[in-house]
C-alpha cells in the first residue's frame, strides 16, 4: 500500500493492493473519488506510487511502461503517457518503473525505467503538458532507492546503494556524486550526546548541521564510539547482493571524532565486519564478521589470498589494540556468522552472537565460559548497565538472560501475522529501566520491571527495517536508523537529573568524581554529598563511580583530561573505598570502576613521546609517560653530540605527562640563557633504568 498527502494536507491518495487509487478527505475521512474503476489502460491493474504535483491539482500513477495523470479534484484521467515504441514491452514482467516524481514547477515528471531483457537502465523526463519524453538519463544500476529534484528544478538527485548521484536536467550529464548515503544506515549517538554518526557522516545534534564526512570509509556495516567519544570505529565490507557491481574492503576504520580524520585501519577480516565493540577502558576493540553467502568465489575471497572456502563459511572474532592497531588475540573461529558483539561493564567478558547461540568469552584468553542457546541468528545483544542481565534479539523473541546462571529471566514474543521477524537491534537505556528493540520499521520500548510496552515509535518507511538504535547518555533521546535512508531522533522522556551528576551536565562521569574528591570533608549542604549524610567523603565518591553508565563510564581518559587526576590519587581512593568493607552490588560496581580508572591512567610502559610543536621557534613541549614512579631528567644535545641543556624534573609519579601543564618545557635556550641556533637537536629521557632519544628541529 502506498499513501501520499497532497501539498496542503487536505487529501490523501492511497493505492491498495496495486489495484485502484482512492482519494480521501482528511478532515471528514470520506472517500472522494476512486481512480481506475474501469478495466483497460486507465490504471485498473498495477497502479502504483501515487504522487501529487506541487500545486496539488494533478496526481500521477504508473503501471509498467504506462504513466497516468489524473485530475486530483475530480478523479478524471487527464493523460496517458507511454514509453516510446522502442522502449515498450507490453505485459513483460521484466520491465519495471519503480519511481515517479514531479519537478518543483509541476511541468516535468521523472520516472525510473529498467528492462531486464535489454539491460536498459534509465531515468525518463516527461513533459506533463504534451506527454512527450523530453530527456533520458542513463543510470549505473536499476536499484534506485529514491529520486528527487533540487528546489530550482535544475538538478536531479538519485541514490544507488551508498552513493547519491547528481545529474543536470537539461543535458542529462552527471554533475557529481556524494558518498555517504547508506542502504542500511547505521546510526549512533556519541557518549557525550553531541554527535550523531550516520553511515560516514558526523552530525552536530544541537544544530542539526553536518560536521564531517569520513572519506573512503567503504560500505559501513557497523560502528561504535569509544567510551570517551574521541574515536569512532566503523566496520565495512560489501554485502553479497552488491558483490557483482561494488567492492568495499572488509576493514575496520578508526576515526578521530573531533576532526573527522582517519587514525588507523585494522585489516584482518575476510568478510564484512558486522560487529564492532570497544572495551570499557577503550584500550581494546572487538570485531566480528559475517559470511552471508558461502558460495565462492566472491570479492571477499580476494581480500585475503590465504583464505579458503571452509574458513570463509565461519565468522571471525578478532581483538585489536586501539593504540597500536595490532591484533591482540586471534580467537578460534566460531561456527556461524557473528552479527553482534558486546563487552560487559568491567571488560572482563565478551558476549558474541554467533550462529544460533550467544557465547560468553573471557576477554583475555578467549575461552568460552557460558553458552546461551537460541533458535535462529542472534542479530543483536546488549548488557544491562550493571552487567547482570544480557538482552538478545532473534527468531521473533527478545530474551533477558541472567548472566551468572545463563538462564532466561524474561521473554518478549513478537509475532506479526504468522511471521517471525528479525530483531535487528536491542539496547538498554542508560539507567537499565527501559529496553528498546527494533522490529521491521518500528521501535518498541518495554518497562523492564513490569514487562509492559511503554511506547511504540513509528515513522520510518513501511517496508524498511530499522537496523540500529542508540540512546543518548541521559536516556531522553533515542536515534533509529532505517533502510529507508533516514535516521530519526525520538524524544522519549524528560532528562532525569541524577543525584550523582554533580556538575549537572546530564552525564555521570570522571568530572563528577573529581568534583566530589575536591570537596572531601565539607559538611555544609552540598551536591557532592550524594548519600545525604551531611559530609562529603569516600562513600559519595563510590556512589558516583557506581552510577557511571555503559556509555560514559569508560575509564578511558582523554590524555591529561584533568591534571589532578593521577594514578596515585585514584590508588588512594581505592584503598579508602575498600576499607569501607561494603559487599553490596552498588559498592562493588563503584570499586570496579575505580580499578579500571586506575588501569587507564597508568601507562603499561614508560615512553618518550614526540615533542610539539616540531619544527618550533623558540619553545617546545616534550611529553612522556611513566609506568612507575621514577627520577626523571631530559637532556638536550646538538647535532654534534654536545650537551645543550639539562632539564631535571625530579621524582615523578606514574602517569601521562602530555599537556602543556605537565610535559617538560624547553624555551630554546642553552645552560647560560642564550637562544640556540637553527638546526637539528636530540632530546633524551632518562627515567630510572629507562632511556630513549628523539629528534627535533628548530627553524628560525
Amino acid at each position: 500500500m502506498n499513501v501520499s498527502f497532497n501539498p496542503d494536507g487536505t487529501t490523501i491518495a492511497s493505492v491498495t493492493g496495486y489495484t485502484h487509487v482512492h482519494l480521501w478527505d482528511v478532515a471528514t475521512g470520506e472517500l472522494r473519488a476512486i481512480l481506475g474503476k474501469d478495466p483497460g489502460r486507465d490504471g485498473s491493474w498495477g497502479a502504483r506510487n501515487a504522487s501529487f504535483s506541487p500545486d496539488g491539482r494533478t496526481l500521477t500513477t504508473y503501471r509498467y511502461n504506462i504513466k497516468h495523470l489524473w485530475d486530483a479534484v475530480t478523479g478524471k484521467l487527464l493523460k496517458t503517457v507511454e514509453n516510446p515504441p522502442e522502449l515498450i514491452n507490453p505485459g513483460n514482467p521484466h520491465v519495471y518503473t519503480t519511481f515517479i516524481t514531479f519537478s518543483p514547477d509541476g511541468n516535468t515528471i521523472v520516472t525510473s525505467y529498467y528492462n531486464k531483457d535489454s539491460g536498459k537502465k534509465e531515468l525518463h523526463l516527461w513533459d506533463v503538458v504534451t506527454g512527450k519524453l523530453r530527456n533520458t538519463i542513463k543510470i549505473p544500476d536499476y536499484f534506485i532507492e529514491n529520486i528527487t529534484f533540487s528546489p530550482d528544478g535544475n538538478t536531479l538527485a538519485y541514490t544507488r546503494y551508498n552513493t547519491v548521484f547528481l545529474s543536470d536536467i537539461t543535458t542529462g550529464k552527471l554533475r557529481g556524486t556524494l558518498e555517504g548515503n547508506s542502504l542500511n544506515p547505521t546510526s549512533l549517538i556519541s557518549p557525550d550526546g553531541n554527535t550523531l554518526a550516520i553511515g560516514n557522516l558526523l552530525w552536530d545534534i544541537s544544530t542539526g548541521t553536518l560536521r564531517d564526512t569520513l572519506k573512503e570509509a567503504g560500505y559501513i556495516q557497523s560502528m561504535s564510539f569509544s567510551p570517551d567519544g574521541s574515536i569512532l570505529a566503523t566496520g565495512s565490507g560489501t554485502p553479497w547482493y552488491l558483490s557483482g557491481s561494488s567492492f568495499s574492503p572488509n576493514w575496520v576504520h578508526l576515526w578521530d571524532v573531533s576532526t573527522g580524520t582517519l587514525r588507523n585501519i585494522l585489516k584482518g577480516h575476510t568478510a564484512p565486519v558486522m560487529g564492532v565493540s570497544f572495551s570499557p577502558d577503550g584500550s581494546t576493540i572487538a570485531t566480528g564478521s559475517v559470511y552471508l553467502r558461502p558460495v565462492l568465489p566472491t570479492p571477499h575471497a580476494t581480500s585475503n589470498p590465504n583464505s579458503n572456502p571452509q574458513q570463509q563459511r565461519m565468522g571471525e572474532l578478532l581483538l585489536w589494540d586501539v593504540t597500536t592497531g595490532q591484533q591482540k588475540n586471534n580467537f578460534p573461529k566460531h561456527v556461524g556468522n557473528i552479527y553482534s558483539i558486546s563487552f560487559n561493564f568491567d571488560g572482563s567478558s565478551l558476549a558474541v552472537g554467533s550462529g544460533n547461540n550467544v557465547y560468553l568469552l573471557d576477554a583475555v584468553t578467549g575461552e568460552i565460559s557460558k553458552i546461551f542457546p537460541h533458535v535462529g541468528n542472534v542479530y543483536s545483544l546488549s548488557f544491562s548497565p550493571d552487567g547482570n542481565t544480557l538482552a538478545t534479539g532473534s527468531d521473533g523473541k527478545v530474551r533477558l538472560w541472567d548472566v551468572t546462571t545463563a538462564t532466561i529471566r524474561t521473554t518478549f514474543d513478537i509475532i506479526f501475522k504468522g511471521y517471525t521477524p528479525n530483531i535487528r537491534s536491542v539496547k538498554f537505556s542508560p539507567d537499565g529501566k527501559t529496553l528498546a528493540a527494533s522490529i521491521y520499521n518500528t521501535v518498541y520500548l518495554w518497562d523492564v520491571a513490569t514487562r509492559a510496552i511503554s511506547a511504540t515509535l513509528k515513522g520510518h518507511g513501511p517496508r524498511h527495517d530499522i537496523y540500529s538504535i542508540s540512546f543518548s547518555p541521559d536516556g531522553s533521546t533515542l536515534a533509529s536508523g532505517s533502510r529507508d535512508g533516514t535516521v530519526l531522533l525520538w524524544k522519549i522522556g524528560v532528562p532525569k537529573q541524577l543525584k550523582e551528576d554533580i556538575n549537572g551536565d546530564g552525564v555521570v562521569n570522571i568530572q563528577d568524581l573529581v568534583l566530589v574528591a575536591a570537596q572531601f570533608g565539607q559538611t555544609s549542604e552540598n551536591r557532592a554529598d550524594v548519600n545525604g549524610d551531611d559530609v562529603v567523603n569516600i562513600q559519595d565518591l563510590v556512589l558516583v563511580a557506581a552510577a557511571f553508565s555503559n556509555a560514559s563510564a569508560a575509564p578511558t581518559i582523554r590524555r591529561d583530561a584533568n591534571e589532578h587526576l593521577t594514578p596515585e590519587v585514584v590508588q588512594q581512593w581505592l584503598v579508602d573505598a575498600k576499607k569501607l568493607a561494603r559487599t553490596d552490588v552498588t559498592a562493588q560496581r563503584g570499586i570496579a570502576v575505580l580499578e579500571f580508572l586506575l588501569a587507564a591512567l597508568t601507562p603499561k610502559e614508560t615512553a618518550l613521546l614526540p615533542n610539539y610543536p616540531n619544527p618550533f621557534n623558540p619553545e617546545t613541549w616534550i611529553p612522556y609517560q611513566l609506568a612507575k614512579r621514577a627520577d626523571v631528567s631530559i637532556s638536550i644535545y646538538s647535532a654534534d653530540g654536545k650537551l645543550v641543556r639539562m632539564l631535571n624534573l625530579g621524582q615523578q609519579a606514574a602517569g601521562v605527562y602530555e599537556s602543556q601543564n605537565r610535559a617538560a618545557y624547553w624555551n630554546g635556550k642553552n645552560e647560560v640563557g642564550e637562544f640556540v641556533a637553527s638546526g637539528v637537536y636530540f632530546y633524551t629521557l632518562k627515567a630510572g633504568d629507562f632511556t630513549a632519544t628523539r629528534k627535533m628541529l628548530i627553524r628560525k
